[in-house]
């Protein structure tokens, strides 16, 4: 199994946007393989989308369950979702408790652990984040083989990306796996003249890591599809966000040896 963590400890660049949408973009290219979203946002907005409302699963089937005391094997944590290849592990608000376990044994190994359970069961898993830089994304780093982080174009979403280079940083020497595909400009609007001078201070200062010929684009159709708990592959394949997210989709399959 391949995996896949969406990143940035910025909260508003669009993370869920692209984790669904990735997932979704996955299953376009590649139907016949076994497809697994990890929510690990206690906001449990990708479980809203590709799921249902995360207030109506109980505590005990969402990711929540692998942070208790005791290891977890079970499956009752992993959910079909409306696609017969998308499985999902939901979160919800419970998920806020576990970060006050300050005592809780390899905290921060317990994805990694629950996903070497399963891992011959899928063949792509995307994790979706919370905007911080707490247990669930160090969590999610130590679980990953790629990282892809999303950003806006606004000055605290770059500076954030400093911040979650020092947590890469620490989790490389204990997850030689990780590779970084780069950063992601996400809601980009060509005409606001402040976010075409961030995009260049982004080329200037990550020159080998900005995907700007793979940049997201602010979309009506992206927000309806959300608005309508569909990914925009679901939801309007005429939309420019379709095609944008079909490239990005195809460019990390290859990035990642992901094949038909």
């Amino acid at each position: 199994m391949i995996t896949i963590a969406v990143c940035n400890q910025k909260g508003g660049v669009g993370k869920t946007s692209v984790a669904t949408n990735l997932i979704g973009g996955f299953d376009y290219h590649f139907p016949e393989k076994k497809k697994l979203a990890i929510d690990l946002d206690p906001q449990g907005h990708t479980s809203f989308i590709l799921y249902e409302d995360p207030n109506n699963i109980p505590s005990e089937k969402t990711v929540y369950r692998l942070f208790q005391e005791e290891t977890y094997t079970g499956n009752e944590v992993i959910h079909r979702t409306r696609n017969q290849t998308i499985d999902i592990i939901p979160s919800n608000i419970t998920l806020f408790r576990i970060q006050q376990k300050e005592n809780l044994k390899n905290k921060i190994n317990r994805l990694k652990e629950y996903l070497s359970l399963i891992n011959n069961f899928y063949d792509i898993a995307v994790i979706d984040t919370p905007p911080d830089l707490g247990t669930f994304v160090l969590n999610a780093l130590m679980s990953a083989d790629y990282l892809l982080i999303p950003t806006d174009l606004e000055v605290l979403s770059v500076r954030g990306i400093t911040d979650l280079w020092n947590t890469i940083n620490y989790v490389k020497p204990r997850n030689t796996n990780l590779k970084v595909l780069g950063v992601l400009p996400n809601k980009y609007n060509r005409r606001i003249r402040e976010q075409n001078q961030i995009m260049s201070e982004l080329k200037e200062h990550l020159p080998n890591l900005l995907l700007e010929d793979l940049t997201i684009g602010t979309n009506a159709a992206l927000s309806r599809a959300i608005a309508n708990r569909k990914t925009i592959f679901e939801f309007d394949k005429k939309a420019r966000s379709y095609r944008q997210f079909r490239e990005l989709t195809e460019w990390i399959a290859k990035q990642c040896g992901i094949n038909a």
